[in-house]
């Protein structure tokens, strides 16, 4: 009678970890296969053609004079901006994969999957959150506040834009939002 030995060699911790995030790439590859980029690339150059004028820098400057005029010290008061390409992930992520009918707490009618709701920037800057959103779903309104006076004022012209310029370039698309109020 022959008895053979058998060795098992356990992984060592950085192939588990190793292991872990290859799984977890192919689940965000999968993920990102199922977003809608090009809707979002594609209504990017409207949000370019409205925003030209508030580049991030006008905006930190602006934030930095009023903070350091006031003596602002709260860490809480950074300025700091989002990208439209990344909304426009955060947006589609929430379209495609959370905000489905049942998934999780969405509900029966899901998170943005058709036009309406409310969307809210809190801490807005210059506005271009706000503007993103509605650029990127027909939402029945889109609020921005801002406690920063320069910030605030800057936002009302990114308003104005949005009302003159950017509306009427949405008027018949999925993402023509009906109202934006900044405050």
């Amino acid at each position: 009678m022959s008895s053979k030995a058998v060795t098992t060699i356990a992984p060592l911790p950085f192939e588990v970890e190793a292991k872990k995030l290859d799984e977890e790439e192919e689940l965000a590859a999968t993920m990102l296969a199922k977003l809608d980029m090009v809707s979002v690339l594609s209504s990017k150059d409207v949000f370019d053609s409205l925003m030209q004028s508030f580049p991030a820098t006008l905006g930190k400057a602006v934030s930095k004079k009023e903070r350091e005029e006031l003596q602002l010290k709260d860490p809480n008061l950074v300025y700091g901006e989002i990208t439209f390409e990344t909304l426009g992930v955060i947006f589609e992520k929430i379209k495609k994969v959370y905000g489905r009918p049942f998934q999780g707490t969405s509900g029966p009618a899901g998170f943005l999957q058709s036009r309406g709701g409310i969307f809210y920037d809190l801490g807005s800057g210059t506005g271009k959150g706000v503007i993103g959103a509605a650029v990127l779903h027909n939402f029945d309104v889109c609020y921005g506040i801002e406690c920063l006076e320069g910030l605030y004022t800057l936002s009302l012209d990114a308003l104005n834009a949005y009302n003159t310029r950017g509306k009427a370039r949405l008027i018949g698309r999925e993402n023509d939002t009906r109202e934006l109020v900044s405050m």
